[in-house]
């Protein structure tokens, strides 16, 4: 007499849950690389929207005169 096997060993198991464990922590690792990519992207934004009103506000002033190379900022 065969013995018919219905199901799953627990060695294939096992391997099936070692391979979507992998697959879950490559994916979190790039989920995580997305945040900081982002929050650096953000931070660059920033940065260069702040430096272009200052110097708007620097072409705005008053006080400047043509041809001079010093002042204060």
């Amino acid at each position: 007499m065969k013995k018919q096997s219905n199901g799953f060993t627990l060695l294939e198991i096992m391997i099936a849950v070692a391979f979507i464990g992998i697959a879950l922590v490559a994916i979190m690792k790039v989920q995580g690389q997305g945040i900081r990519l982002t929050d650096q992207a953000r931070l660059i934004s920033r940065n260069v929207f702040l430096a272009r009103q200052i110097m708007a506000e620097a072409q705005n002033r008053k006080d400047l005169a043509e041809g001079l190379e010093r002042g204060t900022f």
